[in-house]
């Protein structure tokens, strides 16, 4: 039994070099780095991982490795980082030790290696949730909906202004009256200066003379006064009559556009 557990550890040995050996915790002369401080570093990291203290065994198996570029050492440090359960470190450490020149054995068994940790990180990723098919919402038609005729609405035109209101015409029907009723203020004084005159049966000439000139004068402007006034009367109901605007009530025009016609059809009063 003994013999036959020495010899499988010796071909172990010789598929994973000498890092497999360092695990086992037994590394022969050789397999170690060479210079000093990388072998240091490298024999304080079996120390450690024999222990079972893999956080020191990694960082000092770092540590040699960045001194001294060895494959047994990047090995024992991908081991220690998947006793540590890093195996994403690991199957990184285990990809940069195939790019070395291996014997196929070794590049065999670090590719085993490598699947371990790869088939333990696929395991912990989470299932992808398969992607949901589209809802095709069902169309439902549209009817068009009918258009109601809209009226068209003609504006009537604008009433002008009253006829009654027009300024010519009451302005000279203002003035009419208005000089009408001078010119009868100056009648009734010349018609009683003309009274004065007749009835005068004093020796005062020059009275008598005022009376006359004052029954002329005021009889003048009187007639004068009135004839105007009642042309500028007649002037103003002239310009009314021949002015005038006649307006009729307004069409009322109401149109509608039909649907399926192509002209408009109206109605209302003219």
């Amino acid at each position: 039994m003994e013999r036959r557990f020495a010899v499988h550890a010796r071909a172990h040995r010789q598929a994973l070099v000498v890092a497999a050996v360092v695990l086992a915790g037994s590394a022969p002369a050789g397999a170690a780095p060479k210079t000093p401080k990388a072998k240091a570093a490298f024999t304080a990291g079996v120390k450690a991982y024999q222990k079972g203290n893999y956080g020191t065994a990694a960082k000092q198996l770092e540590r040699s490795f960045a001194l001294e570029r060895a494959v047994e050492t990047l090995f024992a440090w991908a081991q220690t980082e998947r006793q540590l359960d890093h195996c994403d470190k690991a199957t990184e450490l285990y990809d940069k030790i195939l790019t070395f020149d291996l014997p196929a054995e070794n590049k065999a068994a670090v590719q085993a290696k490598r699947g371990e940790c790869k088939a333990l990180l696929d395991a912990m990723k989470p299932p992808s949730e398969p992607t949901p098919a589209p809802v095709v919402e069902p169309v439902t038609p549209v009817t068009p909906a009918r258009v109601q005729p809209e009226p068209v609405v003609v504006p009537e035109p604008q009433a002008e202004g009253a006829w009654w209101k027009d300024p010519v015409g009451l302005t000279a029907i203002g003035l009419g009256f208005v000089g009408s009723g001078i010119g009868a203020y100056y009648l009734v004084t010349g018609n009683a200066a003309h009274t004065k005159m007749v009835s005068f049966d004093g020796n005062d000439r020059a009275q008598y003379l005022h009376y006359q000139a004052e029954a002329d004068t005021d009889g003048k402007r009187g007639v004068v006064a009135t004839a105007l006034g009642g042309g500028l009367i007649a002037i103003g109901i002239i310009w009314f009559a021949t002015h005038r605007t006649h307006h009729d009530e307004g069409a009322v025009v109401s149109g509608w556009i039909a649907p399926g016609t192509s002209g408009l059809a109206l109605s209302g009063r003219f």
